[in-house]
């Protein structure tokens, strides 16, 4: 199954705290042995509403492959225990 995954960072988290987010989520996805298919930095944009008073923050887009299911909840725990990341969304993609 394909899946991709969007996350947004705090517009003042460091390089070095992106860097290590993403990381993160391709440790994760790594440790399931889920095959990356692609992966995006979008940059800094504005948001389209306030997400925790900040109105602009990193995008970020991974495009994965994986046979098991719960990945969507592992990267879901992950992001709401990540301080830095202010939204995301999984989400299964049509075959």
């Amino acid at each position: 199954m394909n899946y991709e995954t969007i996350f947004i960072v705090h517009p003042d988290a460091t390089q070095e705290q992106q860097d290590e987010i993403l990381k993160e989520v391709k440790g994760i996805l790594s440790e399931k042995k889920t095959a990356v298919l692609s992966e995006q930095n979008w940059g800094k944009k504005t948001l389209a509403y306030e997400i925790k008073k900040n109105k602009e923050g990193f995008y970020y887009y991974v495009k994965f492959s994986s046979l098991v299911s719960d990945i969507p909840n592992k990267l879901s725990l992950f992001y709401r225990r990540s301080e830095p990341v202010l939204k995301f969304l999984t989400l299964r993609l049509d075959d």
